[in-house]
């Protein structure tokens, strides 16, 4: 009912713009009951809580993963990571000494044929510098055949010129010297193209396992991040059930107390008894008479609910049946 419709505390009209409703029961917004907090003592167990609490903030752990997202991790020095350093350094220090060959020269190792054609070459460069090709027997103009012992030419023939030892071949003409040195100057190039192609693949190989390293970490680190977010919502989850259950279990206590409440105050309540004083024969015929309840006098009547002026109802303790009946014809028991 509308005027039913009153504030608990104070009495107020309400309406349904401004009522607030707690625990059953209409109140103001001056008299709403308010909910306060609860000071606890910081015990262990929950300072043990608020650091696991924090530990498993997303966005604590969101912030370390941002900070190391883009530095270097430190990784133990085994054998393995020993060898590949040590190759890099020698390949950086080939690759620097390479950069004479722009000068037009081209740095191979002393091995013993190498010092051999070294050596030749400058015997050569000497006997074509100093014109010894000139020295020749009966004027055919070829080498002296006996170049590579001991040689001094006459004083009356030509200027006097120093001794040259020659260990190259006599036999071998200028032609085929300078055939020789041009394959294997070919073939030093040839090397040192090799060298260097294997220099680029050794640096193509450190570079993908460099990638595939990375791409490792940042996969572990997906799945850390994932673990604890499939963690953090398990125990959101079970959190919450646990919240449904003691509500649940709150609520079932509290119907079981009102039950038991209502149960004792019905049990205190004493319904009264009515006794018929004259006899009552409704007439059936009439279908509006067809609830009403037949009694004779003497007869106990109970459950007696007034229904408005001078009816009531009831039921026949004798026959066990239930109706409407006229309040004048019974009188309740003492």
């Amino acid at each position: 009912h509308k005027s039913c419709f009153k504030c608990t505390s104070c009495g107020m009209s309400l309406n349904l713009k401004n009522f607030k409703g707690y625990n059953k029961e209409p109140y103001c917004n001056a008299h709403y009951p308010k909910t306060e907090h609860t000071s606890v003592a910081d015990d262990p167990e929950n300072r043990r809580l608020m650091a696991q609490s924090k530990i498993q903030s997303s966005v604590e752990y969101h912030k370390d993963f941002e900070k190391a997202k883009g530095s270097y991790t430190a990784v133990a020095d085994d054998p393995e990571s020993l060898r590949i350093k040590n190759n890099s350094k020698q390949q950086s220090q080939v690759a620097y000494r390479t950069d004479i060959s722009t000068l037009g020269y081209t740095v191979v190792t002393d091995d013993p044929e190498s010092a051999r054609l070294k050596k030749n070459s400058e015997v050569q460069s000497q006997v074509k510098y100093k014109g010894l090709g000139n020295y020749n027997m009966g004027g055919s103009g070829d080498i002296h055949p006996h170049v590579g012992a001991n040689f001094a030419p006459e004083e009356n023939n030509s200027p006097k010129h120093e001794k040259v030892v020659y260990e190259s071949d006599p036999r071998l003409s200028h032609q085929d010297t300078e055939a020789i040195a041009a394959a294997q100057k070919q073939a030093l190039l040839e090397r040192e193209q090799q060298r260097r192609r294997e220099i680029e693949q050794q640096q193509k190989l450190l570079e993908e396992q460099r990638l595939k390293q990375q791409e490792e970490q940042r996969k572990l680190q997906m799945e850390q991040f994932q673990r604890l977010q499939q963690e953090k919502a398990e125990k959101e989850r079970q959190r919450k059930e646990e919240e449904e259950a003691e509500r649940m279990r709150m609520e079932m206590e509290r119907l079981r107390l009102e039950e038991e409440q209502k149960a004792q105050e019905s049990s205190k309540k004493v319904e009264p008894v009515y006794r018929a004083e004259f006899d009552y024969e409704p007439n059936y015929d009439d279908p509006e008479a067809a609830d009403e309840l037949a009694f004779k006098e003497g007869d106990v009547i109970i459950n007696v609910q007034p229904i408005d002026d001078g009816w009531c109802t009831g039921t026949n303790e004798r026959t066990g049946r239930s109706g409407m009946l006229p309040r004048n014809y019974i009188a309740e028991l003492s």
